[in-house]
């Protein structure tokens, strides 16, 4: 379950995020859904790592991009 959340975390700073869900969990606190890691992210902006957000949009540019390539090459080879 851990790998999990923490997976689920990747723009959020985790140390806060975690040490923020302990803290609460040890203090009985029970609104479970305030502590999915989108909804806390909605509620800590400052705890946002920003540059993983634009490492995501690059990886799915780069995505898009080879996808192209390979249709215009299966399409070239296909006209041969």
């Amino acid at each position: 379950m851990m790998d999990g959340t923490i997976h689920s975390c990747y723009e959020l700073d985790v140390h806060a995020y975690l040490d923020d869900v302990i803290r609460r969990s040890l203090a009985d606190e029970t609104g479970w859904a305030a502590m999915a890691p989108h909804a806390w992210k909605a509620e800590h902006p400052e705890s946002v790592r920003s540059y993983r957000q634009d490492e995501r949009r690059q990886a799915v540019d780069r995505k898009k991009t080879r996808r192209a390539r390979r249709r215009l090459l299966s399409q070239s080879i296909r006209q041969k």
